[in-house]
């Protein structure tokens, strides 16, 4: 289980970088940490050398950047559209809304792990944490 929610978080991740990675990697149940730590470089190195180069390469090459003022996510789309027509630009807006998701879902479990390690394994903290839940929602 551990190794499906570390590649769901690492494939599909915005966040790549920032250190929050390491919380997921950190909680895994794992006979071996030399191992589980070599999933975490895995998932830098698919995420920022192969699909953001594709992206970049995508961009560049199709000019996108000169023929429209989009920015972020929509020159992407506006990129693999010019690439794979209307298909192209519906399949890469949804993945960037995969990523945004699983990016929050991500975001989500780092914050609560933050919060049980500072307020600790008590009756007040999981007294808390549906309040939490609700927050973070909103």
């Amino acid at each position: 289980m551990e190794f499906l929610v570390c590649v769901a978080r690492g494939i599909y991740s915005n966040d790549v970088g920032t250190g929050y990675g390491m919380i997921a990697h950190a909680t895994a149940k794992t006979d071996h940490p030399v191992r589980q730590s070599l999933w975490g470089w895995g998932e830098v190195f698919l995420d920022t050398m192969i699909i953001c180069s594709i992206t970049a390469f995508t961009i560049i090459i199709t000019g996108s950047y000169y023929t429209s003022e989009a920015t972020s996510g929509t020159l992407t789309t506006v990129a693999f559209s010019n690439v794979y027509g209307a298909v192209g630009g519906k399949m890469t807006a949804l993945v960037i809304a995969v990523l945004a998701w699983t990016t929050i879902i991500g975001m989500y479990y780092t914050c609560e792990k933050s919060v049980n390690y500072a307020l600790g394994d008590t009756k007040f903290n999981k007294s808390l944490m549906p309040l939490y839940k609700i927050y973070y929602m909103l």
